[in-house]
């Protein structure tokens, strides 16, 4: 599949970003803002990349966020930045400003997972080098670290057995991304939900009628243009969300599969492309000062 680079194609988009009434930027964390790490604790979000971010959340016409399957703590933590939203354990749980949204299954789902991590505990410690990560309102294993794929092979199968009670029972449900198997509360939720509320819809009116049939949100954007950054599959619906509305950019050589309209190669290539974005948006806001 041939998509267009962002960073070519740049000076045909800063026009479309220039006619926006307001631009929502929301950006994926691992392996988009911060390179992948071998373990989740090591990701480190480079300071060129938080100062650029801090930059552009100060221009007015700008909201910036992170989204994220991290949950609360850890995410705005390792980001570091009062002025922006942020989206945790893919928009179960929504951080901005001073307030915190989150999805009404949360008491439910958060003693659903302590359960699902006492049973995977002792399973994971089988495996050398396989992680468990609870998250509050859901739970990942990673395996990143594993050395062979016999013992990946025997991970998946002693994990898809301990959790398989909850998952028929539909109290959980199974997504996977690069080199993590993930539960999660069996809600109809994602990415580009937490995008829909970022946008502006209400999140207690969400809901299928909101997107179509290939996950396009459908609703209103408060006039926004939104540009959504993300390298992994748990980031497609959040391309599926904007694909007609915005500027959808899959970081990582991008396959036939994806949503996005866009790609970059790196976390290094975001950081360049949010160098020149903030400062065309800064220039932006002086000329409109100026007016």
């Amino acid at each position: 599949m041939t998509l267009p680079h962002l960073l070519s194609v740049w000076p045909e988009l800063r026009e479309r970003v220039a006619d926006a009434p307001g631009l929502l930027l929301a950006l994926d964390f691992d392996g988009t803002l911060s390179p992948i790490a071998l373990r989740p604790d090591l990701a480190v979000l480079p300071p060129e990349t938080k100062e650029v971010l801090g930059r552009l959340a100060a221009v007015p016409r700008v909201e910036v966020a992170v989204v994220s399957g991290r949950g609360t703590e850890d995410l705005t933590s390792r980001v570091g930045l009062d002025d922006i939203a942020y989206a945790a354990n893919h928009g179960l749980e929504i951080r901005r400003s001073s307030s915190l949204w989150k999805h009404p299954v949360a008491d439910k789902a958060e003693g659903l997972m302590v359960k699902i991590e006492e049973a995977l505990r002792p399973v994971v410690a089988e495996v050398p080098g396989a992680l468990l990560e609870p998250k509050g309102m859901t739970l990942s294993v990673h395996y990143r670290r594993v050395k062979s794929p016999e013992r990946v092979r025997h991970l998946r199968m002693l994990f898809q057995e301990t959790v398989k009670q909850w998952l028929d029972s539909g109290e959980a449900r199974l997504t996977t991304g690069k080199l993590v198997m993930e539960l999660r509360p069996a809600v109809s939720w994602g990415k580009g939900h937490a995008l829909a509320v970022l946008l502006g819809h209400t999140a207690s009116e969400l809901g299928p009628a909101s997107f179509d049939a290939q996950g396009a949100y459908t609703g209103s954007t408060d006039g926004r243009l939104p540009l959504y950054l993300g390298d992994d599959s748990t980031d497609e619906d959040a391309f599926r969300a904007i694909v007609h509305l915005g500027i959808p950019v899959k970081i990582g050589t991008p396959d036939r599969s994806t949503a996005a309209r866009y790609w970059l190669r790196s976390p290094d290539e975001v950081q360049r492309f949010l160098e020149q974005l903030a400062e065309h948006m800064i220039g932006l806001a002086r000329t409109h000062r100026g007016a």
